[in-house]
């Protein structure tokens, strides 16, 4: 029924067959975030600093596997998603992230991203072009999941290695008794970067990358949360920006 509801809805988009097929890329990365991203099924703890739980999960075929960070952070999960969905900052909350862009926007909740990553020594840099799909859950809980795609405005850079996403996302869940003031954040990464990569380097990427929540949660809290309390929750893209600090 979620399907053809889906398709129903395509139809009124007037999306090219290349914009419904990375829809479609995106609804499935979606499908599998909600599957893994709160399971315990394979995840082994191996971590905890800054407040943040980091986990590793082991997948055949892939010496990383996939990270994951857990961590709470005392701001409302619209106001959490508004960021995540503002490129033009990812620098601020990633610290291996060198410059982000939306590439295109399919609907109102999902868009094509361009990210660029800074290169760790002995290893180049890495980008990737992803699409991206966020969905509002009844009990305020917000998911982002984003997967790898080919895209004729995100071409491959020079010097830079095109890594694959395989899975990634964000869960922003209301922490209960908080009033929509906290959530539960959860930052989920399964990542191929390609090439050759020594192994200190894929150790150094699990540990740093969980990471991520811990500087997101720096960087919201320090915003006003006031705005985004106003009513229920609104899609990322129609949810008012706090301030951010500079």
């Amino acid at each position: 029924a979620a399907a053809a509801a889906a398709a129903h809805d395509d139809e009124k988009l007037m999306l090219s067959p290349l914009q419904r097929k990375h829809l479609q890329v995106a609804r499935e990365a979606m499908q599998e975030l909600k599957a893994v991203i709160e399971s315990e099924d394979g995840w082994v703890q191996v971590a905890e600093k800054q407040g943040v739980r980091i986990s590793r999960r082991a997948v055949a075929g892939h010496e990383l596997g996939m990270v994951r960070g857990v961590t709470t952070i005392r701001f409302p999960a619209s106001g959490i998603a508004s960021v995540l969905a503002d490129r033009s900052i990812k620098v601020k909350w990633d610290k291996m992230c060198k410059d982000a862009r939306n590439v295109e926007d399919l609907t109102a909740e999902s868009k094509i991203a361009h990210d660029n990553f800074k290169p760790i020594w002995p290893t180049s840099g890495r980008d990737f072009c992803t699409a991206n799909l966020v969905e509002h859950e009844a009990d305020g809980s917000i998911y982002a999941a984003a997967r790898s795609v080919v895209h004729p405005r995100c071409p491959e850079l020079d010097g830079v290695v095109r890594g694959e996403v395989m899975l990634a996302g964000f869960l922003m869940r209301p922490v209960p008794g908080s009033n929509g003031r906290a959530c539960t954040v959860s930052y989920l990464s399964f990542v191929d970067a390609k090439g050759n990569i020594p192994t200190f380097v894929l150790n150094k990427v699990a540990n740093d990358n969980p990471m991520a929540v811990a500087h997101l949660r720096d960087l919201v809290e320090k915003m006003d949360p006031e705005p985004f309390l106003q009513g229920p929750t609104a899609p990322s893209n129609a949810t008012p920006r706090a301030p951010l600090p500079p």
